[in-house]
């Protein structure tokens, strides 16, 4: 199964934007995690590191699959 992206985004610049986007939220999204704790917790003094990177990513993944809201 080939994925057409194209036909979303309208353009390959379209999706190459949307790529750029997602790797930039990838990546910054954990440092403004750590960043905010850091700010709001002075003592914690969480240190930029690929160990507290990937920790904000899995727990994210254990709150989306444990928090839950009913419609």
């Amino acid at each position: 199964m080939k994925l057409n992206l194209t036909q979303y985004f309208g353009s390959t610049g379209g999706v190459a934007v949307f790529i750029l986007i997602a790797l930039a939220l990838g990546i910054g999204v954990p440092w403004f995690v750590i960043t905010g704790l850091n700010a709001l917790f002075p003592a914690l003094a969480i240190p930029f590191t690929l160990e507290t990177w990937s920790a904000v990513w899995i727990l994210n993944a254990f709150a989306r699959f444990t928090i839950t809201t009913s419609k």
